[in-house]
């Protein structure tokens, strides 16, 4: 994701340098289409394909191994339902981390955003409540 992002940057930055001199752009590559030419496109579900989503799911699958075990030798509940317990309390730790991640990472995806001439921008909002929008 921060590889996307970083990218999109250098496109902007590319873009301010080409603007400097009249001639420039042709160096800069300015008429190539922006918005991830040199990168991934990322769509609503694209944060589950991170290495960070991969290590939600083993802590989550250890969280709930993990009390699994503490209900079966520590309360000394029947096997069935310390695996119910703990299958719940896996499922619970996946969806409120995949939650918080996707919560962290839209916002950092959607400010770097870079439209098309005359595109739509769903970062443009963000970035005037912040006033990180000195780039244009």
């Amino acid at each position: 994701m921060a590889n996307v992002v970083s990218l999109r940057r250098m496109e902007l930055i590319r873009r301010y340098y080409a603007a400097l001199a009249p001639g420039a752009a042709a160096y800069f590559g300015v008429g190539l289409s922006t918005g991830g030419s040199r990168a991934a496109r990322y769509g609503r579900l694209s944060f589950l394909f991170t290495m960070a989503s991969m290590v939600i799911v083993v802590n989550s699958v250890l969280g709930g191994a993990t009390a699994a075990l503490v209900g079966t030798l520590a309360i000394k509940a029947p096997i069935a339902a310390a695996t119910g317990v703990g299958v719940a309390i896996g499922l619970a730790l996946l969806g409120l981390c995949l939650l918080y991640e996707h919560r962290r990472l839209t916002p950092a995806v959607l400010s770097s955003f870079i439209p098309a001439d005359g595109g739509h921008d769903p970062g443009a909002a963000r970035r005037a409540r912040l006033g990180d929008d000195d780039y244009r």
